[in-house]
């Protein structure tokens, strides 16, 4: 694993050029730092959240956009691939965002517990 925290799942689904192409990828995630342990009761529950993770296309989860930034957002997994010439793992998400939370702000057609899709590549 050559020390790395990520890990493909599963075998190469395409190529190319210099790209190959995955379905799923694995992550080793660690329990939050800092937190003193009340019980026994908790430490079990910390101890659970230690571990690898998997993540495969099309799956939504949570990203914190700004570090010192308590904004987050909602994230699709729309790709993944590594770059044979460098090793470098990649993935592409697009984000979900409240309506409060972009430049036009909430709207009166939007939903309660609508999400707003980012439509800009960069």
């Amino acid at each position: 694993m050559e020390n790395r925290k990520c890990e493909w799942v599963g075998s190469e689904c395409g190529h190319h050029a210099t790209y190959t192409f995955y379905k799923a990828v694995k992550y080793f995630t660690k329990p939050p730092e800092g937190g003193a342990k009340e019980n026994q009761n908790q430490k079990a529950t910390t101890s659970a959240k230690e571990g690898w993770r998997v993540l495969s296309l099309g799956q939504f989860f949570f990203v914190k956009i700004w570090a010192g930034s308590d904004l987050l957002s909602v994230a699709e997994l729309q790709l993944l691939w590594e770059d044979k010439t460098t090793g470098q793992m990649m993935g592409s998400v697009r984000l979900y965002f409240l309506p409060e939370y972009t430049t036009d702000g909430r709207q009166p057609h939007h939903g309660e517990d609508e999400l707003v899709a980012v439509a800009e590549k960069s």
